[in-house]
């Protein structure tokens, strides 16, 4: 039933001495089994889904030498559950690294969502061991911490304990400058409570930095509540230019974008259009893979659902430039049309009507003209009269001639 082979059985298999259903290969039995051997030479596979050659069992993988049972579609790699994961034992969907829960993830053992890096927990955090999300540095323990082992809140800078302080050591509520203890206050090493704003041209309460407009804003311009970074218009920003929540990256339309120019939720890719995807230029979400439009694509410039080949229009396809389902050869499912024009191997007529006279003005002025004798041999030819309809036989030389003039014009 539909087997691309001889001595199989079964169906849509692919090769010699094949039982069972989806198989590719030669010597499979089982089902979805995929031999990494060319399809004249004997691979000796039997179960289900395994991938290479001399295999028996359940999703087993000859190259990794370990199984590659995933839970979902469009995963690559082992013991994944969800969709469109690259890597091993992730929880959720579109993560690209290891031991992730949640979705979006570039990285390992993260918890949470669209997150760059590792040991990360929350949304949106860009670095390592933070806990909090829209982080952008390590070692923070909080939300929207720009810099390096803050505790707190939206602080621009490093090892600050407090809430939307601007430089390094402060301890208290928007304080600009290093090593300060108390609230709003302007300089380093001061100890007490200043205005409601630090630094300069703040407008709103408790802001330190730089032209800041809001409450509790860190850095430098500005707009909204707790931002950390340049020039954020929302809440929480620590990136720049971003506006929304929670961004960690540049230039981001949404919430939790890690990335760079994307407009959606929990990108930690470039240039997307959508939501929790890790890949670059996709439209919709759950991507690893980039150039896709559609859902868990793991592979890049796919149209679909949970591709891991490249290229592929439709659904949970392993191959690359298919159209259809469960592909997993290249090329597949492809539709196309041929149609062929023969051109006869006989003489085409050719019909030529000439009127006589003919009259071609010529000016040509000459030297010395001579041209040495030469022979016309003679020559026959039938002749047809126009609108007569007889045929006469003509006759032309042969004959001598020898020319010769001086100077003249015509």
């Amino acid at each position: 039933m539909l087997n691309a082979s001889s001595g199989s059985s079964g169906y849509k298999n692919v090769g010699d001495l094949v039982s069972g259903m989806a198989n590719l290969g030669n010597t499979v039995s089982g089902l979805l089994n995929t031999s990494t051997l060319d399809l004249a030479t004997p691979a000796n596979v039997s179960g289900v889904a395994n991938i290479g050659a001399n295999l028996s069992g359940l999703y087993r993988d000859s190259a990794a030498a370990m199984s590659t049972f995933n839970v979902g579609f469009g995963n690559v790699g082992t013991l994944n559950v969800g969709f469109g994961n690259i890597g091993d034992y992730n929880l959720g969907s579109g993560n690209v690294g290891d031991l992730n829960v949640g979705s979006a993830n570039v990285g390992n053992h993260n918890v949470g969502g669209a997150n760059i890096g590792n040991v990360n927990v929350g949304f949106g955090s860009h670095g390592l061991h933070n806990i909090g999300s829209a982080n952008l540095g390590n070692d923070n323990f909080g939300p929207a911490n720009f810099g390096d082992d803050n505790r707190g809140f939206a602080n621009a800078g490093n090892a600050n304990i407090g809430l939307a302080n601007t430089g390094d050591g402060n301890i208290g509520l928007a304080n600009t400058g290093s090593n300060n203890i108390g609230i709003g206050l302007t300089g380093n090493g001061k100890v007490g409570i200043g205005a409601l704003n630090s630094g300069s041209g703040n407008t709103g309460l408790f802001n330190s930095g730089t032209d800041n407009a809001g409450l509790f804003n860190s850095g430098t311009g500005n707009v909204g509540i707790a931002n950390s970074g340049t020039g954020n218009w929302g809440i929480g920003n620590s990136g720049s230019t971003n506006t929304g929540f929670g961004n960690s990256g540049m230039v981001n339309t949404g919430l939790w974008n890690a990335g760079n120019v994307n407009s959606g939720i929990g990108n930690t890719g470039d240039y997307n259009s959508g939501s929790f995807n890790a890949g670059s230029f996709n439209t919709a979400g759950f991507n690893p893979g980039s150039y896709n439009t559609g859902y868990s694509n793991t592979g890049s410039y796919n149209t679909g659902l949970a591709n891991s080949g490249n290229v592929d229009t439709g659904l949970f396809n392993s191959g690359s430039y298919d159209n259809g389902i469960l592909w997993r050869g290249d090329y597949q499912g492809l539709l196309g049309y041929n149609y062929t024009i023969y051109i006869p191997d006989t003489a085409i007529p050719v019909n030529l009507d000439v009127e006589i006279p003919i009259d071609i003005p010529i000016s040509a002025t000459f030297g010395i003209l001579t041209i040495e004798g030469f022979t016309i041999p003679k020559y026959t030819a039938d002749i047809t009269v126009l609108d007569a309809g007889t045929t006469q036989a003509i006759s032309v030389g042969p004959s001598r001639s020898r020319i010769s003039s001086s100077p003249c014009r015509h």
